[in-house]
């Protein structure tokens, strides 16, 4: 019988460190002008989400961005995400309505889900159009106005929004959309949606479990009362919830069934933190670079995010500028359980495609990282957004990589 040797080679590579007297860089505050797109209660910091570019910026843009020139057509021809989302929409839009008239209306739409049969489809419809387009955010007067005129409980309004967040699913690989809705204890309800990258490995997946929970962190959320979604947490997204602060008292619903608890779906968890929205300030300030930076404000919208970012050993943050000058950002959330953690660049993808935003008009990107830690999301984070933001391929330079430091310990005085 044949024998055969398998050989696996792995490389590693090294990290950069900037020089240990490096000093700290000054950072000019957001632009009082900027308007955040959500008005959520709590919000994390004052600085909002979405930060529209501080006029006057020395930010390098391509010639298209000023109407100097037309804007070229992006350098490959497969479909976007959100076309090929379309796509799959339209195909599973021409099945057969299994749940007659007052079925799921959204059996049309998406694999034959049910929700409890007492609510009737022109309900769920409704709860639909009730909404603005690409908004998977409602402030708590909007979601109790929402149960009242569906006449649903907010548990049951949770349900018909978990629906609403698999539209905000971008699923590239597996094309089966998950949704889900979670509901803070401010009343307000955030939406996900499932997000995979072809060509990385499932573990650089989003789940729609924790694009929702992503939501709730990056508008300030400070717990969450329940949680629906559309198909039953895996074991990953379990972790990822027993993380959050407000776990002891978490619902979890499944499609129809009844609200059970989080220690009923993860009877033995790993770790005891339970911090997750917890409001963070890491107090992290930038090291000196070799060289100005071409995107000043976008590097300090990633180091903001990298202030707020849930994480013990690596505070980082992401920011993505767009090719309207508007810049979103997302901080990494570090899990006890450490492969369910979300590194930046997902975390502002969440919030991105929340706002209805486009991967292939990300057009310059910054990421934040801890000097001197035994990890970065420097790689992948190139390689991601490389593949996904064709727009990138037209910069020489188009994704910053800056470390940070935290402040000096003091030494009590004896």
């Amino acid at each position: 019988m044949k024998k055969i040797l398998l050989v696996m080679v792995f490389v590693h590579s090294g990290e950069t460190s900037f020089a240990a007297n490096a000093v700290k860089l000054s950072l000019s505050p957001p632009s009082a002008a900027a308007t955040p797109v959500f008005t959520a209660p709590g919000i994390r910091t004052s600085a909002p989400l979405l930060t529209p570019m501080v006029a006057g910026s020395p930010l390098l843009q391509p010639a298209w961005a000023s109407g100097a020139a037309p804007r070229p057509a992006p350098l490959i021809a497969a479909p976007t995400p959100r076309q090929e989302l379309t796509a799959l929409h339209t195909r599973l839009s021409a099945a057969q309505d299994e749940g007659g008239a007052t079925g799921n209306v959204l059996n049309e739409t998406f694999d034959g889900l049910r929700l409890a049969k007492d609510i009737p489809a022109e309900s769920v419809t409704a709860a639909f159009t009730g909404l603005p387009k690409d908004r998977y955010y409602l402030s708590p007067a909007e979601a109790g106005e929402l149960a009242r005129s569906l006449n649903v409980s907010p548990l049951e309004l949770l349900r018909l929004l978990a629906e609403r967040g698999k539209a905000m699913s971008v699923p590239l690989i597996g094309k089966y959309p998950i949704g889900a809705a979670a509901l803070g204890v401010s009343g307000a309800i955030y939406l996900g949606g499932s997000l995979e990258f072809p060509g990385f490995q499932w573990s650089q997946a989003v789940h729609a479990e924790q694009a929702a929970i992503a939501s709730a962190f990056s508008l300030g959320e400070t717990g969450l009362a329940a949680l629906a979604v559309s198909e039953a947490p895996c074991g990953h997204c379990r972790q990822f919830m027993q993380e959050l602060i407000s776990r002891d008292k978490l619902q979890v619903l499944v499609k129809h069934s009844e609200p059970v608890s989080l220690a009923t779906l993860l009877p033995m968890p790993f770790g005891n933190r339970g911090t997750l929205l917890t409001p963070q300030n890491n107090s992290l300030s930038l090291v000196s670079p070799a060289a100005p930076s071409r995107a000043p404000d976008v590097v300090n919208a990633a180091l903001l995010a990298a202030n707020e970012s849930h994480s013990k050993y690596n505070p980082a943050g992401v920011a993505l500028l767009f090719a309207d000058g508007a810049i979103i950002r997302g901080s990494f959330i570090q899990i006890a359980g450490a492969n369910m953690s979300l590194s930046p660049l997902q975390t502002a993808l969440v919030n991105a495609v929340a706002q209805g935003r486009r991967y292939e008009d990300i057009a310059r990107a910054a990421l934040v990282e801890l000097n001197g830690s035994l990890t970065s999301h420097a790689e992948m984070t190139r390689a991601i957004l490389k593949s996904i933001a064709p727009l990138l391929n037209q910069f020489d330079e188009f994704f910053e990589v800056s470390h940070a430091q935290r402040p000096p310990q003091t030494t009590p005085l004896k």
